[in-house]
């Protein structure tokens, strides 16, 4: 499991898209801390994510056939870049909105 690490701010949200390998697994997604940042899975190819306080959490990105990839979020009170990544067949592409 890797880690990859951005930067948010309060109140921005964003939608991941994971691209599978191969194309018929599915994934689950949790957030470490949903006090600082909650994650709703919208299908199997995105999920939404919300910065909600200051502080520090880790979505974790779970294949059904056994891959995982974790990003740790940290919240902060203004704004960073948005995120690109790939890692152990999963590849998300995060966008920040507000």
């Amino acid at each position: 499991m890797s880690r990859f690490v951005s930067e948010w701010s309060i109140g921005g949200s964003g939608t991941s898209t994971v691209t599978l390998n191969p194309s018929n697994a599915t994934f689950s997604v949790t957030s470490s801390n949903p006090k600082v940042m909650r994650v709703n899975k919208v299908n199997n190819t995105q999920y939404k994510i919300f910065a909600v306080a200051p502080g520090s959490a880790t979505i974790t990105a779970t294949s059904s056939k056994g891959s995982k990839v974790s990003y740790t979020y940290k919240v902060k009170p203004y704004e960073y870049p948005n995120s690109s990544r790939v890692q152990n067949g999963i590849k998300t592409t995060t966008t920040q909105n507000g």
